[in-house]
């Protein structure tokens, strides 16, 4: 995905909601950093990650109001305050994109979905463009890609009320659909 077409995406939503709107996407991102002891790694360079995600929420607003929300919803007091996103920051004017601290070239989707609502990432891992079961290159692999990450503990939520967010580069997107607003690759 282009910074024109994130930006047109971003223009859209804000035009179809006050606060935020479901889509779906694809996204395609080289396997290589969850890769161990990558200079001698025969697999660098030849896996990819394809992850297809539902009912991702974009929302037109702040991480801390959809987390703050959910705690109140659990009867928590609203006092979380977010950090900021590491690597990146947010341009004013932009509630969804992201811009690298290193590379001013480099823009993210920032996107949302909470543990207990209906998103569903599906994802498939290739070998030299082959599907492969993942599980079979565990000894080439770091441990804790295959950890369970404790989502909610900054917010003061459990692991099933916690607000997921995730910073999607936009070169990785090749599909994303969104009502009326559809672009791909």
């Amino acid at each position: 995905m282009k910074l024109e077409n994130a930006i047109q995406l971003e223009k859209t939503t804000s035009e179809t909601t006050a606060s935020g709107v479901f889509a779906s996407m694809v996204t395609e991102t080289s396997f290589d950093r969850y890769l161990a002891k990558p200079k001698s790694n025969p697999y660098v360079g030849r896996i990819v990650k394809i992850s297809n995600v539902s009912d991702l929420y974009l929302y037109q607003g702040q991480y801390e109001t959809l987390v703050n929300n959910r705690r109140d919803k659990n009867d928590l007091d609203k006092s979380f305050v977010a950090q900021s996103p590491r690597g990146m920051h947010h341009v004013d004017g932009h509630d969804l994109l992201l811009q690298s601290d290193k590379d001013q070239d480099k823009w993210y989707l920032r996107a949302y979905f909470p543990k207990n609502g209906n998103t569903r990432v599906k994802t498939e891992y290739l070998l030299d463009g082959q599907s492969i079961d993942i599980e079979t290159l565990r000894d080439f692999i770091v441990p804790s890609f295959f950890t369970d990450k404790e989502e909610g503990g900054s917010q003061g939520l459990d692991n099933d009320h916690a607000v997921i967010v995730r910073s999607y580069s936009l070169e990785s997107i090749k599909k994303l659909k969104m009502g009326d607003f559809q672009f791909s690759v």
